[in-house]
């Protein structure tokens, strides 16, 4: 049993694991931990507002009662400071290419469904971060960390583990990518990633409905017309009594498509 618990979460959305993840690094099945969570994949993707990252570590077979991932941060592009996670069990090519100054832990035990978190700092010690884990699915597991506390900023070094619900103390059993780091850089990022959709609920909606950020609402009907313009307030009821039943297309700050409105 883990030493410290800084934070008991029930999970993600389950609208997290369907969003679009891009690719950082890859690695063949069975060629690294015999019990089954053998990383195969890191992906990442940002928050519709780009306020948060979402990082997926996938693993060749379904994750059991007993579980446990690290997320290794280079938040200042050194990979020569900070701590090396502790990687002595596992079994081939453990990666040693990066020290990191912030350290997730996510794990459960199978006797209790809910997921514990960890976050170490550069010196070891133990730091708050509101980190979340998703493990809907059986297959992989999605860190979502606020960006402001990696330095507000998309630019750095990354490596995703798998192992045993005592990986802090025992090491993990698996690394992806094995030989090397992962980066995430600002360049890499494209412009769809920037623009990704903005929530509406509730949708339908009859006299109201609200965004999930602050900014200009545009709203034309299937016409293409213009029917209303506002800025708004992230999770303010926004009156919508004014506009006639139907099908309606909304965009957010004039560039981000934020999607369809129906209204009943």
């Amino acid at each position: 049993m883990k030493k410290l618990l800084l934070a008991a979460l029930a999970g993600l959305p389950l609208l997290v694991s369907a969003q679009t993840f891009k690719q950082l690094a890859t690695d063949g099945t069975g060629d690294d931990h015999s019990f089954g969570l053998d990383a195969t994949e890191v992906s990442y993707t940002l928050s519709t507002n780009s306020d948060s990252l979402y990082v997926k570590i996938t693993h060749n077979a379904p994750r059991g009662g007993d579980f446990g991932f690290a997320l290794a941060l280079d938040t200042n592009l050194n990979p020569n400071d900070g701590n090396a996670i502790n990687q002595t069990n596992i079994f081939a090519q453990p990666n040693t290419s990066m020290k990191s100054d912030i350290l997730l832990y996510g794990y459960q035990n199978g006797t209790f469904p809910t997921v514990y978190t960890e976050a170490y700092g550069p010196s070891g010690s133990p730091i708050v971060i509101n980190f979340e884990l998703d493990t809907a699915d059986a297959f992989f597991s999605i860190f979502r960390i606020p960006l402001a506390d990696l330095g507000g900023k998309v630019d750095f070094n990354l490596i995703g583990f798998t192992g045993s619900f005592d990986i802090s103390a025992s090491g993990p059993s698996d690394a992806i990518p094995n030989s090397t780091f992962s980066q995430i850089r600002e360049s890499h990022i494209g412009m769809n990633e920037h623009k990704l959709s903005v929530g509406i609920y509730p949708n339908p909606a009859s006299d109201f409905f609200q965004m999930e950020q602050t900014g200009n609402v545009k709203i034309y009907n299937r016409l293409g017309a213009l029917v209303k313009s506002m800025e708004v307030v992230a999770r303010k009821p926004i009156d919508c009594s004014d506009l006639a039943a139907g099908l309606y297309h909304v965009k957010f700050n004039d560039h981000t498509s934020a999607g369809k409105l129906i209204i009943q």
